[in-house]
């Protein structure tokens, strides 16, 4: 029952990892492109 339990916790671990690392991928260039937009509004 351990082994599983800990089996588990790493694959939770995993994908909350692969979770975090894919959503920067598109947070970034998301507020890079709110940033330019302000930008020129604001000129």
């Amino acid at each position: 029952m351990d082994a599983l339990a800990n089996k588990i916790d790493r694959e939770r671990e995993e994908l909350a990892a692969d979770f975090s690392a894919a959503s920067g991928k598109i947070l970034v260039p998301a507020l890079e492109l709110i940033d330019d937009f302000d930008r020129r509004v604001m000129s």
